[in-house]
């Protein structure tokens, strides 16, 4: 899949996947306070490789966000550790449809066969479903197999971090 199929399904997204108003960053637009931030939970990615950013925090420091890249996402939230997915390793994934805003779900990402999911995202500074629908633009741009499930239940625990 070429680079700039998924520059361009990312930038069109990614204002809309916000779901806080000025949070949403092109990769040109990302400060050098935020990129030195995004160092800290994008370990080892180049910058040309980023391609936009969703900041979680209210003061705009991107001490914690999601970073939208070439190979995957990568992200904090608050009182959680760093974590990544690459968009190839996701084969479904699952927002928990318990809320009346979509931000206030929580999404599952599942990257293995035996139905166990593998992280989430619980940030209320996302739209689960309009990220769900970028990753399934992507995982079609690779011909790769890809399922979307909602699910009107609210996890009892969430997964602890290993």
């Amino acid at each position: 899949m070429e680079k700039e199929t998924i520059k361009k399904l990312v930038e069109y997204y990614l204002p809309y996947i916000s779901a806080v108003k000025g949070a949403a960053y092109k990769q040109q637009d990302i400060s050098e306070k935020q990129l030195n931030h995004i160092c800290t939970y994008a370990k080892n990615v180049e910058y040309e490789d980023i391609l936009g950013l969703i900041d979680f925090t209210v003061t705009g420091s991107a001490k914690d966000g999601m970073v939208f890249t070439i190979e995957g996402i990568y992200y904090k939230e608050i009182g959680r550790k760093p974590n990544h997915i690459l968009y190839k390793n996701i084969c479904k994934v699952e927002i928990n449809n318990f809320a009346k805003k979509d931000n206030d779900n929580e999404i599952l990402f599942y990257c293995n066969d035996e139905g166990t999911w593998d992280d989430q995202i619980i940030s209320s500074f996302v739209r689960k479903t309009l990220l769900a629908e970028l990753l399934e633009e992507i995982a079609e741009q690779m011909a790769q197999p890809f399922e979307i499930s909602f699910s009107s239940e609210k996890l009892d625990e969430e997964k602890e971090d290993t």
